[in-house]
């Protein structure tokens, strides 16, 4: 399946580019974005593609290769930010972005564990690396931290129940991802008449790949690292995929525009925090009904964008 990019059009007015405006991607994936924001920065702005999926890295570099120097490739996790501003010797950018979503084409690998129809439980975005799977904890974890990451990631409301159903499974023969959808397909059909449109095991396979690849953590490092290095008027846009993740980003940009963060304790403030954000969007935009006929992977697409002060 063909990867296309959400919010493209919201993303552009967010970020407000401009000739000769340089960039961050975050989360190049297929260049899309990319391809994009170097059309609107032309002639001389310039993009630092960083991605830390490497097929994805490939993939970018076909889309977007052809604008040669103005196109700088990183493979890397914009949890290290910082390190990689420091190793480009980026002090200050006009603009950052993050599009938190996985490609359509990472779906469609059937090695890399993303989709239900997978060979292997993995979810990786680097391989090489080797490292935690999916199948790891769905094999060898305690049944507490199973229901605590299906809980705390995935908001499942049957965490319990399917995590002692995985471990009584297990304990027979080794899970794989048609056999662990397959009993959470059969929990719900206990629990639930109605079917839902939303396939039972879904929130299950997010948590799984949060803790594989511990997003929520890096999300938090990245929106930091990312913030310190926006150039005053600078902008910041973060497109999220679901809850956790959005709330992540609405509560970091509430903080950096407030002047204080003391905690209602404390009498006077003590914190001498100075707002280093304008809120954009105070709500957060999603895709049109266009949009999400055209592309239904943008259906749960939430855009927020900040300016630095």
């Amino acid at each position: 399946m063909k990867h296309i990019s959400v919010l493209t059009k919201e993303v552009l007015e967010g970020l407000a580019v401009k000739s000769g405006e340089d960039f961050i991607d975050c989360t190049v994936g297929d260049g899309g974005h990319s391809q994009n924001i170097l059309k609107l920065s032309e002639p001389d702005g310039k993009i630092f593609a960083i991605d830390l999926d490497p097929v994805s890295l490939a993939a970018a570099r076909k889309k977007i290769g052809p604008a040669g120097d103005r196109v700088r490739f990183i493979q890397g996790n914009f949890k290290d930010l910082k390190s990689i501003a420091e190793n480009e010797n980026i002090t200050e950018i006009d603009g950052v972005l993050f599009d938190l979503g996985y490609s359509s084409r990472q779906m469609d690998e059937p090695n890399r564990g993303f989709s239900f129809s997978s060979v292997d439980l993995d979810m990786r975005y680097n391989q090489s690396l080797g490292g935690l799977t999916a199948s790891d904890i769905v094999n060898d974890w305690p049944v507490g931290e199973l229901i605590r990451i299906f809980k705390e990631y995935g908001e499942e409301r049957l965490a319990g129940p399917i995590a002692k159903e995985i471990v009584s499974q297990r304990s027979e023969e080794k899970l794989d991802s048609e056999s662990l959808r397959q009993l959470i397909a059969d929990i719900y059909k206990r629990r639930f008449r109605r079917h839902s449109r939303l396939d039972p095991a879904t929130k299950v396979f997010m948590a799984l790949r949060i803790a594989v690849n511990d997003e929520l953590k890096a999300l938090e490092g990245g929106l930091e690292a990312a913030i310190d290095l926006l150039a005053p008027g600078g902008r910041i846009a973060v497109i999220s995929f679901h809850s956790l993740e959005d709330r992540i980003v609405k509560h970091k940009f509430r903080e950096e525009a407030r002047d204080c963060v003391c905690g209602p304790e404390a009498p006077v403030c003590v914190c001498n925090h100075k707002p280093k954000l304008k809120i954009v969007t105070r709500k957060p935009i999603v895709a049109t009904p266009k949009e999400i006929k055209e592309n239904q992977r943008s259906r749960s697409a939430k855009l927020r964008v900040a300016t630095k002060l």
